[in-house]
């Protein structure tokens, strides 16, 4: 089943899953079909992270209540049924403890700045992206002028159902309770801007060391720029294998990325491994796996989501389904 988080006529955030073309509001159909004692009342999960950490219960749960609401007689009427129509879509998880983005994930990861210093190499790079720059799908972010060229790179995420830490790659995925789509919006300019070459001194009549940085904090992490959803579907209802899922990214009427998980230089379990042996994993966390190749005509630098024309986004994969985001320039 598809689960996402919505609200249902400005109600408060909810959780729900998809059966057949239905929003269903898990705790009120639950009630209802008998399923549980009381709407929104223990042991019935309030939130997916609250269903995450029901374990084996949660997805019994979920399990029985998709067959009651496929053998329930008038779907269409049901009070806890409702069309994507008359939803609005926050991220699965709506404020995730925290958003791990690793870069880089090519067949080539580049190359070291100093090599003598590397322990291990090639492994995982990664940042973090502010929760509140998470999004839902459809939202609409707002940009600057100063920010352009606003960047988007359409990415598979891991959202995390189980406490992780020194995870093994073999194993890693047992702690992942779904994947989604991630849009990782960067304010392009200030990328650039914010790069710089830092000289240290190495003590009298030796020369500095030259230590260059980039830090990618301010371009990456403006509020809407982590746009996710807008469904997390469970690894095992994805109906192909995780490697040959597909994303699309294209802005405005163009293509302007496409590759397979199979495609990353670094599989899921990898990129797990290396990041839970510093971080400890919690539920309802975001590891984006990468951003795909982009396509030879529609460079990154090049590629700018505030321009007249450009202003939708749509990150799509068969199995996951369309993430649209809509930008507007405040100060056009």
């Amino acid at each position: 089943m598809r689960l996402g988080t919505v609200r249902i006529r400005g109600t408060a955030a909810r959780p729900v899953g998809l059966v057949g073309e239905r929003v269903i509001d898990i705790a009120e159909a639950a009630f209802d079909l008998g399923l549980i004692e009381g709407p929104y009342s223990a042991p019935h999960p309030r939130t997916l992270v609250e269903l995450f950490d029901l374990g084996r219960y949660g997805d019994a749960l979920l399990a029985d209540l998709e067959k009651a609401v496929q053998d329930h007689g008038d779907v269409a009427n049901a009070p806890w049924a409702f069309g994507l129509d008359e939803v609005t879509f926050l991220a699965p998880v709506p404020r995730p403890g925290k958003v791990v983005c690793v870069g880089g994930n090519k067949e080539n990861p580049g190359d070291p700045l100093d090599a003598s210093m590397q322990d291990e190499w090639p492994r995982p790079i990664y940042f973090e992206k502010a929760p509140s720059a998470v999004t839902g799908h459809g939202a609409t972010v707002e940009a600057w002028g100063v920010m352009r060229p606003v960047q988007v790179e359409g990415e598979i995420c891991l959202i995390i159902g189980k406490r992780g830490r020194h995870l093994k790659a073999e194993d890693a995925m047992s702690v992942v309770a779904g994947c989604a789509l991630l849009n990782d919006m960067s304010a392009g300019r200030f990328g650039l801007q914010d790069g710089m070459a830092i000289y240290i001194s190495k003590g009298v009549g030796n020369p500095k060391e030259e230590m260059i940085t980039r830090s990618m904090t301010r371009a990456k992490i403006p509020d809407g720029m982590c746009p996710i959803g807008p469904w997390l579907v469970p690894i095992a209802d994805l109906g192909v294998p995780f490697e040959d899922l597909v994303v699309t990214t294209q802005v405005g009427p163009n293509i302007v990325q496409e590759g397979s998980v199979g495609s990353y230089g670094f599989s899921a379990g990898r990129c797990l491994e290396e990041i839970s042996k510093w971080i400890t994993l919690e539920p309802g966390d975001v590891v984006s796996l990468g951003a795909f190749a982009q396509k030879p005509d529609h460079p990154l630098r090049f590629t700018d989501a505030a321009s007249e024309g450009n202003q939708k986004v749509v990150v799509s994969c068969p199995q996951l389904g369309e993430l649209v985001t809509h930008v507007t320039l405040v100060d056009a």
